[in-house]
């Protein structure tokens, strides 16, 4: 498995000679993970005679990013008003005595 990832982490040239990225670690995981559920599919069904290790790859951390209602707005407002559009509608939880907010993504096609 540790030549498979390093040969998806590698990066490749197109027809045109541009470089085309290698697959991140999680992206390879995703591709092992399906590999390791073919291969429990085959030893549940008498294919193989015992189930191989498939050992995954440290991913990075998920990514986390947020933008406030102002810079959602100043990027909103740089756009073609013919593009549709979403917003973020907040609600208060009042039911439950808190300042929990829920808020929910709203799309402005009609």
């Amino acid at each position: 498995m540790t030549s498979y990832a390093d040969e998806r982490r590698a990066e490749r040239t197109d027809e045109e000679g541009g470089a085309i990225p290698g697959a991140a670690n999680g992206t390879i995981n995703r591709e092992l993970e399906t590999l390791s559920k073919m291969l429990r599919l085959a030893y549940t069904n008498g294919k193989l005679t015992r189930l191989p290790f498939v050992e995954k790859l440290a991913e990075a951390p998920p990514r986390v990013g947020f933008v406030t209602r102002e810079q959602f707005d100043a990027i909103r407002k740089r756009l073609p008003e013919e593009l549709p559009f979403a917003t973020v509608e907040e609600d208060l939880d009042a039911a439950r005595g808190s300042q929990l907010r829920e808020q929910r993504l709203v799309s402005a096609q009609a």
